[in-house]
């Protein structure tokens, strides 16, 4: 296509380009400045205006319609004033306002103190030795893999300081020797000689309800044996004696000051009760009402501020508040506070047939504000009445 060849006076670059600045321009390109100018300077901008300032003015005619609406109540004035009229009837009209109003006060902080209880030993150890005899033959033995085996339980813990055996020789014509073995220790034994002596275990300690053992074969050569042979094993331990009362150590975590601040409650955080606590196999135990405090403390009261006046008026609402600015700890100090209130205005109106009559300025004020609220509620007042 050829704009050129079909269309008469085709002109690929008029003037009026200059005002196209693409797609992505922001301005006009001087349009509206050029139109302003050309409306000032231009004939047609000059004959228009003197059109308007030389048009004359509009004359109102005495017998419009609103003119004698006019009339016509100034003429039933003494009908609609003094209430009277089978048509008319008086009503109390009102209007709302809101207003927002924007404030300043200071916040109550609380702030929180923490106390726990824990519970410790105080007290001292010390040592004494206790002495442990056994006589083997006549403990419970049972068989395990041809040996007869005899548990004993230690009924203490402590270090063996000194381990001692001894029995006596059976008087067989013949010599049966075997070992003992006991808290890890072999013992030559032979029934033609008897025994007394000390000996190093291979087990040191002993434990409180831990079982140590002392077995030997059941049968040696042609010689059973029916349980444990005789042999008296002697102990000495050395036992830690200890001696604690249990007691209550507190302690406690407060960001602030308390010097700072009233305290104002105190609630229990960890409920009471026994605590037991376990020092070299003993036990200890500790009751106590509550094991744990949280204090409240007040470190700023509340302050009204410049919101007093609204916050004492019934009429005025909290919309919305803003920290104005805060504690180190994070606690809000201080707000900006914004109320809403309301304002009424009420006036006295008469009601004639679907026309509506002030009777006092206050109606007057009522009906000249800003919002169509009162239009609309005296189109519903008008509607009833009709």
């Amino acid at each position: 296509f050829k704009p050129q060849e079909s269309i008469p006076g085709y002109n690929a670059n008029p003037d009026e380009t200059k005002y196209y600045g693409g797609v992505t321009a922001g301005g006009d390109g001087g349009l509206k400045n050029d139109g302003t100018t050309e409306w000032a300077t231009g004939e047609t901008g000059k004959t228009i205006t003197e059109s308007f300032m030389n048009k004359p003015k509009d004359i109102l005619s005495p017998d419009a319609p609103f003119i004698q609406t006019g009339r016509d109540v100034v003429n039933r004035a003494d009908s609609i004033v003094g209430n009277t009229g089978q048509q008319c009837s008086a009503q109390e009209i009102s209007r709302s306002e809101y207003t927002n109003y924007t404030c300043e006060r200071d916040l109550q902080v609380e702030q929180y103190c923490t106390r726990t209880a824990r519970m410790e030993l105080q007290g001292s150890t010390t040592w004494e030795t206790r002495t442990l005899e056994y006589e083997m033959s006549q403990l419970p033995a049972r068989e395990v893999n041809g040996q007869y085996v005899v548990s004993i339980t230690s009924p203490v813990t402590g270090e063996i300081v000194d381990a001692h055996y001894s029995w006596s020789r059976t008087y067989l014509q013949k010599s049966v020797p075997m070992t003992i073995t006991v808290l890890g220790t072999p013992l030559s034994w032979n029934a033609k000689y008897s025994a007394d002596a000390s000996f190093t275990p291979v087990q040191k300690t002993l434990t409180a309800g831990v079982a140590f053992t002392s077995s030997h074969p059941v049968r040696v050569g042609n010689t059973k044996f029916r349980r444990h042979t005789a042999m008296k094993l002697r102990l000495v331990v050395r036992v830690k004696k200890a001696s604690y009362t249990p007691y209550v150590v507190w302690s406690e975590s407060c960001p602030f000051s308390k010097e700072l601040g009233k305290l104002t409650k105190t609630e229990c955080t960890e409920a009471g009760g026994n605590r037991t606590l376990v020092k070299d196999g003993q036990s200890y135990s500790m009751y106590q009402s509550c094991w744990a405090y949280r204090d409240t403390y007040v470190t700023q009261s509340a302050d009204k501020g410049t919101c007093q006046t609204y916050t004492d008026n019934p009429a005025c609402t909290l919309v919305s508040h803003q920290c104005a600015f805060y504690s180190e700890e994070g606690a809000c100090l201080h707000e900006y506070a914004t109320y809403s209130c309301e304002s009424k205005t009420s006036g006295k109106v008469m009601l004639c047939g679907g026309d509506v009559f002030c009777l006092d300025g206050e109606c007057d004020k009522a009906q000249s504000g800003k919002s169509n609220d009162f239009a609309e509620a005296v189109s519903q007042l008008a509607a009833l009445a009709a």
